[in-house]
């Protein structure tokens, strides 16, 4: 590339410093770990010159401020977590280690974070290091020294999308768990395992709403990810920042076995492959297909019909693995699931009565909180208030239903709960039954009897042979059998489980609610089957034995060890745990009656089971290793093509160089013959290298123990047999060809017996040398590829250790299998290396090729490295020798030859030829592939106001919804191109929802938009509107909403050309410091435009005074005819701005809304009429400007004697006390309470509670009376002496905030000494006090 074509970039390393300290939270960053962070971020080494300069910057930096640790800071090793795989699997693993180093939760009074040494460390201002250079300040303190970033810079590197004011919404563990997540940077914080969060909240439900909390402020995003956790997969939680999040496909390992198989997915068209192909190239095996299909990854595995290879044969079932399509969120949860139930609320019923009936509905099923909510229309909060008041009032009876991992509250109304309160009071008797049962049994010893058959004896199942190794091995003591003598050393009794050491669990006698319905099954079932049976082992057993009983589910193992421990704390349970002889961290479990003790019978019985499993186990494990070993039988197995010249290689290189035998005296180091190496051969590489056996025999040998023999040691018969096989001696003899040919090794030219056209060779007369050096290009991909730059793709090898070899073979391997040839015709060549002298072979050791480079590697094309099957072993059966069979003599047999009958001529009747009609021309669908389909950036865009208008169409994505999206994205771009149907526009939009950038800019238009809160309003109504009038027609609902959506799309699109979201501009200050810095606040200097009459002022009084006068009667026709043809001048859009005012300024409400007649015709302003009337808040602001009468009527109250009893009621008798009683004048006491009252008036006590029902139809509240009594000696109100407040402060107070009103003539005296003064002034402006000077 010419260095005129290099195009400049610009990296502005300033505020990638800042952001990286201010990751690191209120704790700091060491100087060490801010340069390797910014060499990550950066993919370059941070330099001397670059740290001297970078250390500068920060100097320049007010949001940095430095400490100085009393300690010195612990190194932390940057890891990616995806790096970090389980080889077995491929699967993320769980860290050894906390990758974001070590932490500890010390939150920080009145501050943000946390810190460990915030009251320790020492402030260092920055003078200290102005005047001094960087090697210095790395010397002194290169340790200790730690940078730490403001607030506003902290948040701004937290969740620099949102603003500052969310800090008052988030608690001091919300900010510590934020700070720690955005501390992990990518690697994300995980909520199992080894991981730092635990330390914040170790409560799993506690951290649930934390996280919560933190998603629905839209701070962080959450993944699910499947790790390694003690060697099993366990699904976690991956909580990241939201500047961090990645989907899905890029948060897989980067590494290992799931990374290859998506990166050879992607190199499909449609990311799909069948898994036999995958399973072919050791990509994947059937048990790890099997696990896949059980984790969270994004792999999606279905069934398809192929065609058969076979000609004429049908299709067949193939299974296929594709990368799964569906979106970055949360899988929903089990609630999510559920449709929600239709609203019934009633109007004019009580709401109470409305609860009530639908708990009688419901029937014994009942209702959950959340169902009542949706029933009623009504808030979450609301129903759980209804609930609860109903509990205790003995109206309905909770009931507790586990689902899933999930315990519900239900509650069903007492008079459906006949027959299951039956039921449970029989469990629940069952239950204390068990329980006392139990308790006896702990309380008595019982007699163990030994019978003969009881008597523990010492046995050992494992053959004779094999115990005697186990027992003789001195070093371990752990593989001896359990004896009745050391039983003790292997049962220990357990009182706590595992996982409960530190958490205080109730007895099931004691708990806070009652049992659910199936706990009371489950544990009456538990505790039969432990009486029953004394002793079970595992928890899985019991488990299926109590299901088994109740006929109920299985329970967790985590909500079974909870239950377990109860019945353990409360003794009525035994645990024992039993180590596995012969096995290092390997126990079981034993749940027992109370009585069992160590020494019971049934232990023993049960340990012998154990001893029988051990021995087993062990067994299996022995027979494996001998299997797995080199005694595997090569008699039946033969190497395949590509492989053997791998094992060939690898055997001479190891040979002539790492290995030295002793060779011929003429030869040199690298150089060998086949008569030196034949014999050097195993038997096993040997059989490898014979693809024809049938000429061998070993019935006389036991191959097993021959196999890993020499040749040389083999015997003599054995040795003449295999060296001189032909097959052996062909097989070498080309594969020294084809190593010749890819420049491994090079053939030595012998005069005397050999020409150079290779014809008169013979089979051991081959002398070679060994290279050291050789190359391969890397072809992965389609090749031949036009233009491709060889040089570029080399890669060199020198053979310096072993381990170089098979990285070669390794690179060959893998680069093979990836690669594509694109080669019309590809044959067979004749292999004809060039031979070379023996002086000359060092020049030429360069690992150059001597192939046309069209092959894989760069190396010929006869060479079909990429077939797996020429890499893989494969399995053939020794041939047999036939067998003679004895052929019975049979009789000779006459044949007849048997007249074939004529057959009958059949005479056909010809029908007449029917005139043939071309049948009309169908035009085929064909689905149009989205590859095929070109996208501009201008289309992008389109699609995402489409997305941004569905947002605003609906924030849950209801029926119908996405329909209209698909409908009016292909309306707007089918236009230019009609490719984009409605399935490719659906699929574009799946495609850019994944894209972060484009999230970004939706998120900015959506708030651009949320900026104007009449756009958003008129058009949720247009769409609620149009789903409630076609809420059983989505046809015509998805026609109607259309319209609506294409202006809400041309909207948005005008929107989106402002400059704030082309031209992304910075924050004005970062904070209120900033402000004041940059700008400066001075006066208005037109104050008299403040003054000035507001526009519509005249119709806004005219609505007030018409909607008043309708206030206390109804408006006459004559009255209403004038006020209409009055306001009849003005136009609607003018009426309805200023109704729309007066309604957010609280002056007036709706009073009435009637439907529209005209409903054939869509009005995209209102669908309804409305009256209105005045607002209370109003009446209340202004009762004494509009009822000039009150301020009499309290007067004239003031002066009169008011009676302490049967006073009479009016608004200025209660406003006149109310504030008497303020100024401790009066007292105002109660004089009659309120009474439930029947038909006839009478009052009514019943001690028992009174149903909803029963005081809705037949009892009445009266209400009570209230009376006052005087405290003081007057007796009239008017007598009292007020405290005035001081009228000067009041009056000051006015008076600065005056202003002068003039009204505007003609004529102005310019010379006026106060105008001219004013006009020099300008726009400052002046103030009363100098104007009075002048």
């Amino acid at each position: 590339m010419e260095p005129k074509d290099l195009k400049p970039f610009y990296m502005d390393y300033t505020q990638m410093l800042i952001d990286e300290i201010a990751l690191e939270g209120l704790e700091g960053i060491g100087l060490d770990l801010l340069w390797r962070r910014m060499a990550k971020r950066m993919s370059s080494e941070v330099t001397k010159k670059m740290k001297n300069r970078y250390w500068n910057s920060i100097l320049q930096f007010d949001c940095i401020q430095f400490y100085l640790l009393p300690e010195p800071i612990v190194r932390l090793e940057i890891v990616d977590r995806f790096t970090l795989i389980d080889e077995e699997t491929g699967q993320l693993k769980s860290p050894d280690d906390y990758l974001d180093g070590p932490y500890e939760y010390c939150p920080v009074d009145n501050e943000y974070g946390s810190c460990k040494y915030y009251n320790t460390r020492k402030l260092m201002p920055k003078e200290d290091f102005v005047h001094l250079s960087y090697e210095k300040v790395e010397l002194e303190y290169i340790d200790n020294l730690v940078l730490v970033a403001s607030i506003e810079e902290r948040w701004r590197a937290l969740a620099g999308h949102t603003p500052i004011i969310y800090l008052s919404q988030l608690s001091r563990i919300h900010y510590c768990i934020l700070e720690l997540v955005g501390r992990s940077r990518e690697n994300g914080q995980m909520t199992f395992g080894v991981t730092n969060i635990t330390k914040v909240v170790k409560e799993p439900k506690t951290l649930f709403y934390n996280r919560k909390h933190l998603r629905d402020l839209d701070l962080i995003r959450v993944q699910y990810i499947t790790q390694i956790l003690n060697d099993r997969g366990v699904k976690s939680l991956l909580l990241r920042l939201k500047r961090f999040h990645q989907p899905k496909i890029l948060s897989m390992p980067k590494v290992g076995k799931l990374h290859t198989i998506v990166q050879h997915l992607l190199q499909k068209p449609d990311y799909s492959e069948k898994t036999d192909i995958l399973i072919n190239k050791g990509m994947l095996t059937s048990s790890h297909s099997r696990k896949l299909r059980k984790t969270v990854n994004i792999f999606s595995f279905n069934e398809r019909v192929v065609p058969s290879e076979k000609q004429k044969a049908k299709p067949i079932k193939k299974s296929f693995i594709s990368l799964s399509a569906d979106s970055d969120e949360s899988s929903p949860s089990e609630d999510e699931n559920e449709p929600p139930r239709k609203c019934q609320y009633k109007v004019g019923v009580g709401l109470l009565r409305q609860a009530y009936e639908q708990f009688l509905v419901a029937g014994r099923t009942g209702l959950t909180q959340v169902e009542l909510s949706q029933l009623l229309g009504v808030e979450f909060y609301t129903s759980r208030t209804i609930c609860r008041i109903f509990r205790s009032k003995h109206i309905v009876r909770e009931f507790l239903e586990d689902k899933g991992r999930q315990r519900k509250a239900r509650f069903i109304a007492i008079a459906n709960t006949g027959k299951m309160e039956i039921t449970y009071a029989k469990e629940k008797q069952k239950f204390l039954e068990y329980l006392n049962d139990c308790s006896n049994l702990s309380n008595v010893k019982t007699e163990i009897l030994t019978t003969p058959e009881e008597i523990p004896i010492e046995y050992s199942p494992v053959p004779s042979v094999e115990r005697m190794e186990v027992d003789n091995d001195p070093e371990s003591e752990d593989k001896k059998i359990i004896k009745s003598g050391n039983i003790e050393q292997y049962v220990t009794e357990v009182k706590v489980l595992n996982g409960y050491e530190h958490i205080k669990v109730k007895t099931l006698e004691y708990t806070d609610r009652n049992l659910s319905l199936r706990q009371l099954r489950f544990a009456n079932g538990l505790l039969k089957i432990v009486k029953e049976k004394l002793c079970v082992c595992g928890y899985q057993s019991l488990s299926n034995l109590v299901a088994a009983e109740t006929g109920e589910p299985p329970m967790y193992a985590k909500c079974l060890k909870s239950f377990l421990q109860k019945l353990v704390n409360s003794g009525h349970l035994k645990m024992y745990k039993v180590k596995w002889p012969g096995f290092q961290e390997r126990y079981s479990f034993f749940i027992c009656a109370p009585n069992i003790t160590v020494s019971d019978p049934v232990i023993k019985a049960k340990c012998r089971e154990i001893n029988i499993r051990a021995a087993s186990k062990m067994k299996a494990n022995m027979k494996k290793e001998i299997k797995e070993g080199p005694g595997r039988s090569l008699s039946r197995i033969t190497l395949p093509r590509y492989m053997r010249i791998q094992k060939l290689h690898e055997f001479l290189i190891s040979l002539v160089y790492f290995n030295p035998v002793r060779k011929s005296p003429q030869f040199s180091e690298g150089f060998i013959s086949m008569d030196d190496f034949i014999p050097e051969m195993t038997v096993e590489f040997a059989l490898g290298n014979i693809t024809n056996m049938s000429t061998l025999s070993f019935h006389d040998y036991n191959m097993d123990e021959l196999l890993c023999v020499r040749l040389r040691d083999a015997p003599a018969d054995l040795y003449r047999d295999i060296s001189e096989c032909p097959s052996l001696h062909n097989t070498i003899r080309i594969n020294l060809k084809v190593l010749a040919m890819l420049g491994l090794i090079q053939l030595i030219y012998q005069s005397a017996i050999q020409t150079p056209d290779h014809k008169n060779c013979g089979t051991t007369s081959f002398v070679f040398y060994v290279n050291r050096r050789a190359k391969i290009i890397d072809t992965t991909g389609i090749w031949p590829r036009p233009n491709a730059d060889t040089a570029n793709l080399e890669k060199s090898f020198y053979f310096e250790s072993f381990e170089d070899v098979k990285t070669y073979w390794k690179n060959v391997y893998n680069i093979s299998l990836n690669t594509k040839i694109n080669v019309a015709k590809r044959e067979r060549k004749k292999y004809t290396p060039p031979l070379r002298l023996p002086h000359e072979v060092h020049n030429y050791d360069t690992g150059e090729r001597f192939c046309d480079g069209l092959g894989t590697c760069g190396f010929d094309s006869c060479f079909f490295m990429e077939i797996p099957r020429l890499w893989h072993a494969t399995y053939i059966n020794v041939a047999k020798k036939p067998q003679a069979t004895l052929k019975k003599p049979t009789k000779a047999v006459k044949l007849t030859q048997i007249k074939k009958k004529p057959r009958k001529k059949i005479t056909r009747k010809i029908k007449p030829p029917v005139e043939k009609v071309n049948p009309p021309l169908r035009r085929s669908k064909k689905k149009v592939n989205d590859a095929t389909v070109v996208w501009s950036k201008e289309e992008d865009r389109l699609i995402m106001l489409c997305i941004c208008a569905r947002t605003i169409m609906s924030t849950v994505a209801q029926p119908g919804s996405l329909k209209v999206r698909n409908n009016v994205a292909q309306d707007l771009l089918s236009v230019n191109d009609p490719l984009k149907t409605r399935s490719v526009c659906h699929s574009r939009a799946l495609h850019l929802e994944a894209n972060a950038v484009l999230i970004h800019e939706k998120d900015a238009i959506l708030n651009e938009v949320r900026r104007r809160p009449d756009i958003i309003i008129k058009y949720e109504t247009i769409f609620k509107k149009i789903r409630l009038r076609f809420a059983g027609n989505m046809s015509k609902y998805v026609n109607e909403s259309k319209l609506p959506m294409m202006e809400l799309v041309w909207i948005m699109s005008r929107i989106d050309r402002i400059n704030a979201l082309k031209e992304r501009i910075p924050c004005i200050a970062t904070n209120i410091e900033d402000f004041f810095d940059k700008f400066t606040i001075k006066p208005s200097s037109n104050v008299s435009n403040t003054l000035e009459t507001r526009e519509n002022a005249a119709l806004k009084e005219c609505i007030i005074l018409t909607v008043m006068l309708s206030f206390n009667t109804e408006l006459k026709r004559e009255v209403s005819k004038k006020i209409y043809y009055m306001l009849k001048e003005y136009p609607e859009s003018t009426l309805r701005i200023v109704l729309d005012e007066l309604r957010k300024g609280g002056a007036v409400v709706a009073k009435e809304k009637v439907m529209n007649g005209l409903m054939h015709r869509f009005n995209f302003e209102d669908m309804v009429k409305t009256s209105y009337k005045i607002s209370a808040n109003y009446q209340r602001r202004w009762l004494v400007r509009l009822n000039s009468e009150f301020a009499d009527n309290v007067a004239s109250l003031m002066d009169t004697e008011i009676p302490q009893s049967n006073c009479r009621v009016s608004a200025e008798t209660n406003c006149l006390l109310c504030e008497m009683q303020a100024c401790e004048v009066v007292e105002i006491n109660s004089t009659t309470i309120p009474v439930i009252i029947d038909c006839s008036g009478t009052s009514v006590i019943q001690d028992e509670p009174l149903s909803v029902i029963d005081i809705e139809t037949k009892y009445k509240l009266k209400s009570g009376t209230l009376g006052w009594k005087n405290k003081t000696d007057i007796q009239k109100f008017s007598q009292y002496k007020y405290d005035y407040p001081d009228f000067d402060d009041l009056l000051k107070t006015l008076a600065r905030d005056a202003a002068v009103l003039y009204t505007k003539t003609e004529k102005t005296d310019m010379d006026n000494k106060i105008v001219s003064y004013l006009k020099i002034k300008g726009q400052d402006g002046s103030t009363f006090k100098e104007l009075q000077v002048i």
